[in-house]
């Protein structure tokens, strides 16, 4: 790899503005979801309130309640780890072991209700054994470059009646993959060639910044996997995760 080559597979030190960024674009639907929780939990304690006030105790109503308050501080627990999780400044060299499970668990934490609000279509296929398989890589980086595939995709599938998404995971005795597909219109024939390329975009003007899916790319580069377009389905991106992410390619 020539110098040239190697400076332009680095990925860039301001990378975790482009990772906030990214999240930036799910930050409605979690501000819903936490109100929406905090309204149940408001709603209740009132009703406990009143219900103390009264004298008049239910015990089967107070448990009612406690258990709606008490999902409600689930809900709103999920979404901050998953923020926190996927927030986390990180580099190539910031490795620990954990499993696609916990990755896809953190983005479903934030995104789920986009899922739910757009009558979405999703599916999980795949044996649970690779979900559960240890890798030992960057996980903050990785959770990029998934929620950078699930952005592409909302924006894909906007127009479709029956928008669909369907996120796939196997593996072969070199490393385990991930791949991402819609029912959007997919990448144009004349474009595939391109579409890693920076500043390069297919949405419509002021849709998108084209820097996604290179920096996409250099994040897997740097820990040693890949990731690209699907040569048969061009809806289709796959992501190739190394076990064990210990060389890093400089």
């Amino acid at each position: 790899m020539s110098d040239a080559e190697k400076k332009d597979s680095k990925i860039p030190e301001d990378n975790h503005i482009y990772r906030l960024a990214s999240l930036g674009q799910h930050m409605l639907e979690v501000d819903h979801e936490i109100q929406n929780s905090l309204a149940i939990i408001n709603s209740n304690c009132a009703i406990l309130k009143k219900v103390v006030n009264v004298g008049s105790y239910s015990f089967d109503l107070i448990a009612e309640q406690v258990k709606s308050i008490k999902s409600a501080t689930d809900r709103i627990s999920r979404v901050s780890k998953s923020l926190k999780s996927l927030s986390r400044d990180s580099s190539v060299s910031d490795l620990d072991h954990f499993t696609l499970s916990e990755v896809i668990e953190d983005i479903m934490g934030l995104l789920s209700l986009k899922i739910k609000n757009r009558c979405i279509d999703f599916s999980l296929l795949g044996d649970q054994s690779v979900l559960d398989e240890s890798l030992y890589s960057s996980r903050s980086l990785l959770s990029q470059v998934i929620v950078n595939l699930f952005s592409n995709a909302f924006d894909a599938i906007e127009l479709q009646l029956n928008p669909l998404i369907k996120l796939q995971v196997w593996n072969d005795e070199y490393a385990i993959y991930l791949s991402l597909e819609d029912n959007g219109p997919g990448v144009p024939l004349d474009m595939r060639e391109r579409v890693f390329e920076p500043f390069f975009t297919t949405k419509k003007v002021g849709a998108g910044t084209g820097i996604g899916l290179n920096i996409s790319r250099k994040i897997m580069s740097a820990l040693g996997g890949d990731i690209y377009l699907d040569s048969k389905i061009s809806s289709k991106f796959v992501i190739k995760i190394l076990r064990h992410s210990g060389v890093i390619k400089e």
